[in-house]
């Protein structure tokens, strides 16, 4: 009898930690920063904190979001990082390389 407790709370949870890709997808796309990274990221699993100064104004920002946190392994002190508004994709400048990182959920890559 209490296999049959069990299974559908299997189905109520599992669904619960399912991600709205498509509400986040919307999310995402309105996000916009430009940024030469002056501290190091928050290294917490789901917590994009990023200290630095934007480049043409100067002006000191404090960007703090939920949605890039998988990125902050990558960034160090020194880097610019770029994301348009109306775009997903994710632009580290290092001083050798440029890594254009495309946003994805679920699987599913987002352009």
């Amino acid at each position: 009898m209490r296999h049959y407790l069990y299974f559908p709370l299997f189905f109520v949870f599992n669904s619960c930690l399912k991600a709205d890709c498509e509400s986040l997808f919307e999310k995402r796309k309105n996000d916009e920063f430009f940024i030469v990274v002056k501290d190091v990221p928050n290294t917490g699993f789901y917590r994009f904190n990023i200290k630095g100064i934007n480049p043409v104004t100067g002006q000191k920002i404090e960007y703090q979001n939920d949605g890039w946190s998988e990125y902050n392994n990558l960034i160090s002190i020194g880097d610019t990082i770029i994301k348009r508004k109306g775009e997903v994709i994710f632009n580290i400048h290092k001083k050798d390389t440029i890594l254009s990182l495309s946003w994805q959920c679920e699987g599913k890559t987002y352009k």
